[in-house]
C-alpha cells in the first residue's frame, strides 16, 4: 500500500500479476486482493465491469504505481478525463546498452496482428512519444537505468519504442532478442510516479521499491540514483 484516502487507493503492483482478472478462473490479481481487503462497490466482478475502480492499466509484467478509485461516479469521471488529469507518468527501466544522453523518441505504433498483439513501429500507426533520461550505467554489464516520461500510454509503448531505438528492456520476452527465460528474472520496467491534477490540486504517488532492480545493477538503493 502506497496511499489511501477518501478517493484513492494506491498500490505498488508486483510484476507478473494482472491488475484485473483476464477471465473468470484467474484469482491471483490486484483486483482480487482489493476485493478481499476492502468493501468497495466500485470494484466490479462481472465481465462487463471487471475494470471498475481501475484508473488505468499496467502490463502484467510491469510493476509500480497502480491507482484505484473508491467511488464509482468519481472513477467514471476521472477515467474518462485521464489524459487531461494525468500530469506526469514516470517509469524506470533497465535497458541493454549505454544510453549516453537524454533523447526524445517519436514513433508511430500499430498492432502487428500476431497472436499476443505485439506492437510494431509503422508510419500508419498512432503517434507515440517518450522522453528518456539516463540516470545510471553499469559498465561491466553494459546496462543503463533510464527514467522515462510517458505521454500517451499506448499498449507496450515504452517497450516497443525503446527496443526500436536500440535499447531493449532487460527481461522483455516480446521486444528483446536476447531474452532468456531461465536467466531473466523479470521485465525490468517499473511505473515509478504518477501525478494527477484533480480539481486544481496536483497529487503525486511514487512507488520507490522495484523488485530486483538493485540486484541487477549492484546498487544499495534505487532511490540513491533515481530520486
Amino acid at each position: 500500500m502506497i496511499h489511501e484516502d477518501d478517493i484513492f487507493i494506491v498500490l505498488n503492483k508486483p510484476q507478473a500479476i494482472h491488475g484485473h482478472p483476464m477471465d473468470y478462473s484467474e484469482t491471483d490479481t490486484v483486483l482480487n486482493f482489493m476485493r478481499s481487503h476492502f468493501n468497495l462497490q466500485s470494484l466490479g466482478n462481472s465481465r462487463s465491469d471487471y475494470e471498475k475502480g481501475l484508473l488505468y492499466r499496467l502490463d502484467q509484467l510491469t510493476s509500480g504505481v497502480l491507482i484505484y478509485i473508491k467511488d464509482e461516479l468519481i472513477h467514471e469521471n476521472l477515467r474518462n478525463s485521464f489524459s487531461q488529469i494525468a500530469k506526469e507518468k514516470t517509469y524506470l527501466a533497465i535497458v541493454k546498452g549505454k544510453v549516453k544522453e537524454s533523447m526524445d523518441l517519436i514513433d508511430r505504433l500499430v498492432s502487428s496482428g500476431i497472436k499476443g498483439e505485439k506492437m510494431i513501429v509503422n508510419e500508419i500507426g498512432v503517434e507515440a512519444t517518450l522522453r528518456v533520461e539516463p540516470i545510471f550505467y553499469h559498465e561491466k554489464k553494459n546496462l543503463s537505468l533510464v527514467k522515462i516520461t510517458l505521454n500517451e500510454g499506448h499498449r507496450h509503448q515504452i517497450r516497443v519504442q525503446l527496443s526500436h531505438a536500440g535499447f531493449p528492456i532487460v527481461g522483455d520476452p516480446l521486444y528483446n532478442d536476447d531474452y532468456n527465460e531461465k536467466e531473466d528474472k523479470r521485465l525490468y520496467l517499473h511505473a515509478f510516479q504518477y501525478c494527477l491534477d484533480v480539481n486544481g490540486h496536483t497529487t503525486c504517488f511514487k512507488a520507490e521499491k522495484a523488485d530486483l532492480f538493485c540486484d541487477l545493477l549492484d546498487l544499495d538503493s534505487l532511490m540513491d540514483v533515481a530520486s
